[in-house]
């Protein structure tokens, strides 16, 4: 169709902050890596596997009577993941041997809260107890994470063995650098027990394997997500030194009410910003970005949620919209932005929901 700028001044024309618009409290967020690419759609997202290793090990860690930690760094995939599924093996092949089967292990899953990828501050957001098996095989054992669990920006995946004097359980692949990703960290002694809330407080805080004694390698471990929608449209650079982007968790559901949208990447100042909906897609230079929003039937969702280490999440309520079942939905957050392009404002890409019963 013919683009109408009348009909889109009318309906960005009240993107000015309106005296009543609610502000809710400020989420867990995180931010999007600075000199992230601009992202052309459609890019179709679905169940991704989070990896740093080829497949294989040449070495392991651990030793003494202690409990070892191994941890990985992984950035969700859209700004915002939920994940499904925690995989790790235990020792190496080229070490038979290395490490008994039958050991206690907690696997493990935070959130980085400040993206410095660093898991020292690392909130817990998921464990589960296991054993040692299939030992010095490099056969990934499968932890489901049930109910899945939600994270955003970078996170952490990791495991902690209790284990004896001449076990090494942390699977090391040595063909890898960290390049700040793979940690480790471990408590001493018999009985010591590890602090899976707070890393930092035992004997040996979070260490990057990198600058670490053991040598440059990351481990074995990994982790399965599976996001929704599907990103279109495209985002300019910010006052961040980033493009914004527009991620979804939950469903579109209209009967489940769950969906959750996060944009990634915004300023924190001023943080003043909102969802924006509507069943037709565009791109139309606008602001110092794009409107990826047809204006016939934009929708404002007019809550103000403040930006959280450059992230703004919020839980959408669906029945509040113009969404119907069987069709696409589409969204997107608009954003003030003083110091950047001069127009005051700016805007992420855009995602397309698939909305449902």
């Amino acid at each position: 169709m013919k683009f109408d700028p009348t009909l889109l001044t009318l309906a960005l024309s009240t993107f000015a902050t309106p005296a009543s618009a609610q502000t809710s409290s400020p989420g867990g967020g995180a931010a999007m890596p600075a000199g992230s690419a601009t992202v052309p759609g459609p890019q179709p997202l679905g169940t991704e596997t989070y990896f740093h290793d080829v497949g294989s090990t040449q070495n392991d860690w651990g030793g003494g009577v202690a409990t070892t930690c191994w941890l990985q760094a992984y950035f969700a995939e859209g700004g915002l993941d939920t994940i499904t599924e925690v995989l790790t093996s235990y020792g190496t092949p080229a070490f038979p041997g290395s490490v008994a089967s039958g050991l206690p292990v907690q696997i493990l899953i935070y959130e980085d809260p400040n993206d410095d990828m660093d898991p020292t501050d690392g909130v817990l957001l998921w464990s589960t107890a296991g054993v040692t098996t299939s030992v010095d095989t490099d056969i990934l054992i499968s932890y489901p994470v049930n109910p899945p669990v939600t994270v955003s920006g970078v996170f952490f995946i990791g495991a902690a063995c209790t284990h004896n004097v001449n076990d090494y359980p942390a699977p090391r692949d040595t063909t890898q650098s960290s390049l700040g990703r793979a940690w480790m960290c471990r408590s001493n002694g018999a009985g010591v027990v590890f602090n899976i809330n707070d890393l930092g407080a035992n004997d040996f805080p979070p260490q990057d394997m990198d600058n670490f004694g053991g040598g440059a390698s990351v481990f074995r471990i990994r982790a399965n997500g599976s996001t929704l929608g599907t990103n279109y449209c495209l985002s300019t650079i910010n006052s961040t030194g980033a493009s914004a982007t527009m991620g979804a968790n939950g469903s579109g559901r209209i009967s489940a009410n769950n969906l959750t949208l996060c944009a990634i990447g915004v300023p924190q100042v001023p943080g003043v910003g909102i969802f924006i909906a509507g069943p037709g897609l565009i791109q139309q230079p606008i602001f110092d970005g794009f409107l990826c929003i047809n204006p016939v039937g934009l929708e404002r969702i007019n809550v103000i949620t403040p930006p959280v280490a450059n992230k703004v999440t919020q839980t959408i309520d669906l029945t509040m919209l113009s969404v119907t079942a069987g069709l696409p939905f589409h969204f997107q957050h608009w954003f003030r932005d003083p110091t950047a392009g001069g127009t005051g404002a700016n805007l992420t890409d855009g995602i397309i929901i698939d909305i449902t019963p």
